[in-house]
This record gives structure tokens, C-alpha cells and sequence, in this order.
């Protein structure tokens, strides 16, 4: 939830803060690029290192947009913002995947990854109707940063929870 609004809202927020709209449009096809770049470079990571620490990373290129954006960032120092929220987008998602197949197995894989990956679509259909609550209820997309940014840390802390993988190996 504290990620996925930020993109629909990107164009307005960083237009309501001085920025040319093509350049604010630039900054948010950047972070479409970026979002691919994190899909595969997440399924690639995870195959390499512990998937819980690779979450993590792509978690804080995302809490690294929403310091750049509550900070104001403008000018080509903009497309910081760009590329880290893509990359945060865009690599979490595979990993609910990955997790789901590494901690629970495969005896039901299907409707435990449909439960996790459902209330992770509820989260992404509610964030940017909660960004846009914020804004037309305080003015500023302040608070909301906040608060989303707040998540996203508290869901990264919960990942240093995760211990090693279950041996799902029943031939043994």
C-alpha cells in the first residue's frame, strides 16, 4: 500500500511542486523503466541471495522515493525519485512469490500465494485513494508520505524476522 499509489499521484505531486509537467511525465516514464528493472532484477537477486534481504533493498529504494519527495527534491535530481520508486514498485511483488514457495512449500501454494497476493491488490487499489484523501482533506501530500513511508520501513523490519527456509524435502 505504501508503494503503489505513489506512482498514479507522481505526475501531480512533483507538478504541484514547481515541476514542468513533461518533465514530471520524463520522471514518471523513468519509473516505469525502473519497475521493470526491479521485476527482473528481483527474481534474479532472489535466486542469488536470501530472498527476505533482497525485499528489504528494493523496500528501501522505495522509502528512499518518499524521503526525496517529502524533501522536495526538484530538478534533474528528480529522477532519483524516478528510479527509486520504480525500483521499489516493481520488485516486491515478485518476492511475495518467491517467499510464498520458500516458507510454505508447494502442497498449497495456490491459494496461500492467492490470500497474500490478494490483500497485497487491496493495498495497491487503496493507496492512491488514500493519497488522494490526504491531499483534498490536508492540502499536501505530506501527511500521507509520511504514513506510507511509514509501512513500507515497518514491513522491512518485519522481513529481518524471516529465519531461513524450511526444508520442505519430505524424502528425507
Amino acid at each position: 500500500m505504501g508503494v503503489n499509489g505513489l506512482g498514479i499521484h507522481l505526475v501531480p505531486m512533483l507538478t504541484d511542486w514547481g515541476m514542468a509537467a513533461a518533465t514530471a511525465a520524463l520522471v514518471y516514464s523513468v519509473s516505469g523503466i525502473c519497475t521493470i528493472i526491479g521485476r527482473v532484477g528481483a527474481g534474479y537477486l532472489a535466486d542469488r541471495f536470501f530472498a527476505p534481504y533482497v525485499a528489504i533493498a528494493f523496500s528501501a529504494c522505495a522509502v528512499c522515493s518518499i524521503i526525496l519527495l517529502l524533501a522536495g527534491v526538484a530538478g534533474p535530481a528528480a529522477f532519483l525519485i524516478g528510479i527509486t520508486l520504480g525500483l521499489g514498485s516493481g520488485g516486491n511483488p515478485n518476492i511475495i512469490a518467491y517467499l510464498t514457495s520458500r516458507y510454505f512449500g508447494a502442497r498449497s501454494y495456490g491459494e496461500l500465494y492467492g490470500f497474500i497476493y490478494g490483500i497485497h491488490i487491496i493495498g495497491s487499489g487503496l493507496s492512491p485513494l488514500g493519497l488522494g484523501l490526504g491531499y483534498d482533506m490536508m492540502g499536501s501530500y505530506t501527511g500521507v508520505l509520511l504514513v506510507y513511508g511509514s509501512l513500507v520501513m515497518a514491513s522491512a523490519c518485519l522481513l529481518l524476522l524471516l529465519r531461513d527456509y524450511p526444508n520442505w524435502n519430505i524424502n528425507k
